[in-house]
């Protein structure tokens, strides 16, 4: 039996969707366990699994904050909430230590929160770090190399025993022991036939889809009126 402590990043849905791929893969070798742990789309991973799969709705991290209506970081804000973020490692690592003992994990894997590798290097569990980029980059560019927070970050990732690298990753990623992978998405499990029906579209209606991601919280709505009568 192998016992996996994934970590999916509460940043929108992305990461999510490309770790329910992971572990779907995962969960094919005889004797894996998956135990995941995501707040945002924790019903999206639970219902993607019957079995072989713990989800624990809790919050791994939670990126930037945006200004209102705006694809613009709102900098002073997410700063702050970084702070705060980082002010209850304490709490997760005690938490997490404890589950990971009780659940005898073997291997650690996030996607791309920081703090569960402090996890595994304190109960001396392999850990792998799974992106194409780290929070280390993204706070990195907002704040600098030197803030002591962004310096925390870094040394969380440093931690990973391995790091497996998505397409189009950012450059100079901090993650020791890269290696580079292919995309990874989940497979279509229905057809575009069963899609359209599904969304009540017929076989002419032109259908055009757009995703903002759900970490685009203000945004103005797309209205319909805006858009072609068909679509």
């Amino acid at each position: 039996m192998v016992n996996i402590r994934f970590y999916s990043s509460d940043h929108g849905l992305g990461h999510v969707s490309r770790d329910i791929a992971i572990i779907k893969e995962l969960v094919k070798i005889p004797g894996v366990k998956v135990f995941a742990r995501n707040f945002s789309g924790n019903r999206l991973i639970a219902n993607s699994f019957s079995k072989s799969v713990y989800v624990t709705p809790k919050r791994n991290d939670f990126g930037v904050l945006n200004k209102d209506s705006s694809f613009e970081t709102d900098e002073e804000k997410t700063y702050q909430k970084l702070k705060e973020w980082i002010a209850l490692w304490d709490n997760f690592i005690s938490d997490e230590k404890r589950f990971c003992k009780g659940n005898n994990i073997d291997l650690v894997v996030s996607d791309v929160s920081p703090q569960p590798f402090l996890v595994a290097d304190e109960l001396n569990i392999p850990s792998v770090a799974v992106s194409n980029f780290t929070w280390h980059c993204i706070y990195s560019d907002l704040f600098g190399k030197t803030d002591p927070l962004v310096e925390k970050i870094k040394e969380c990732y440093q931690l990973a025993a391995k790091s497996i690298v998505l397409p189009f990753e950012q450059n100079k990623m901090c993650m020791p022991s890269q290696v580079k992978t292919g995309l990874v998405c989940r497979k279509v499990e229905k057809s575009k036939e069963e899609t359209r029906k599904l969304l009540g579209l017929s076989a002419e209606d032109f259908v055009i889809f757009g995703s903002m991601g759900l970490s685009m919280e203000h945004l103005p709505e797309f209205r319909k009126e805006h858009l072609p009568k068909n679509v």
